[in-house]
């Protein structure tokens, strides 16, 4: 089953360059965080047995606070990202402000 994951709150920390999403998608599954256009790593994990997930890392590059976005999926059951559609895309400079 593939559902198109949300992300309800991205929270950027300008002391540590870290950003943390919250949001939700199917219960108890892999997931991938990528910054939008690029497809650059940021992280993976598995959501809660709620649907939720919690995720913090730094963003790629030699500039944390260039103002990127980010998109998670649910990766396949064989681990990968499948088709690349249903994407979510966060909220913009998250670590601004």
């Amino acid at each position: 089953m593939i559902t198109r994951m949300s992300i309800n709150e991205a929270i950027g920390n300008f002391f540590t360059s870290e950003v943390t999403l919250t949001g939700r998608g199917d219960p108890e599954r892999a997931y991938l965080v990528c910054v939008s256009g690029t497809g650059e790593y940021c992280g993976e994990g598995k959501t809660y047995d709620n649907g939720c997930f919690t995720i913090t890392f730094k963003p790629p590059g030699p500039n944390p606070h260039h103002g990127y976005q980010f998109t998670v999926r649910h990766l396949e059951d064989d681990g990968t990202v499948g088709n690349n559609l249903n994407w979510s895309t966060a909220v913009n400079n998250p670590l601004e402000g």
